[in-house]
């Protein structure tokens, strides 16, 4: 039975559709800004070779290093692109984020998405989160550097995939079979995807200490 919050026999307030889709706007604001300021910095590094850009930090904290990496511009400098185009990973950021917004602003407004669109959007967010995670790799174990919007990106990402897939699993929208789906209400119920949540900041945020350590702060 779907609640007027979401499901009607989860209560309590984390679990209603106004802060759950508040919540979704704001993390997928955040990924918005990052991707945005991303796209401003791409843009003047290309404008202005060699000068330093406002995200950087130090030699470890530092978006102009990872900016002019090939993870950077997956589209034409790892999978070939027409005429040699290189398009910044920004820019696609900036497309599916705004998307990700709108989707929450529905959902405070009480919209009635249909099952098979928010599935889609589910994979979606999956494949954003993934391939924040993979720029992270890249960045910590190959580049050498990390860019501090990229990380704001990847965080606000990881809030953004468990908020909505709280959302969804509450609300009966994802294609699961009834089973899955009990288990699933259980586990969100719970309070356990918030500790899933907690769990997966605290190794990302130990990844990047015990990788750097004081160099982020020289």
């Amino acid at each position: 039975m779907k609640f007027k919050s979401i499901n009607d026999a989860v209560q309590g307030l984390r679990h209603t559709r106004q802060y759950l889709g508040g919540l979704f706007v704001l993390f997928s604001s955040l990924a918005l800004f990052a991707s945005f300021m991303l796209s401003i910095e791409t843009l003047y590094e290309a404008r202005h070779p060699g000068e330093k850009l406002i995200c950087d930090i130090n030699a470890v904290l530092s978006c102009s290093t990872v900016a002019a990496s090939n993870q950077a511009e997956i589209i034409g400098k790892i999978i070939p692109f027409f005429g040699g185009l290189t398009i910044p990973n920004a820019f696609f950021g900036m497309i599916f984020e705004t998307v990700f917004v709108t989707i929450g602003v529905l959902l405070i407004s009480n919209a009635r998405l249909p099952k098979w669109f928010m599935t889609a959007s589910q994979i979606g967010n999956f494949m954003a989160l993934i391939f924040a995670y993979w720029l992270f790799y890249q960045s910590s174990f190959v580049i050498g550097a990390l860019c501090p919007w990229c990380m704001l990106l990847m965080f606000s990402t990881t809030f953004q995939f468990f908020t909505q897939l709280h959302f969804n699993i509450l609300d009966e929208k994802l294609a699961i079979g009834p089973k899955v789906q009990k288990w699933a209400t259980h586990f969100v119920s719970a309070g356990f995807e918030a500790m899933l949540v907690i769990l997966i900041v605290l190794i990302l945020v130990a990844i990047v200490i015990l990788k750097y350590n004081q160099r982020l702060f020289i």
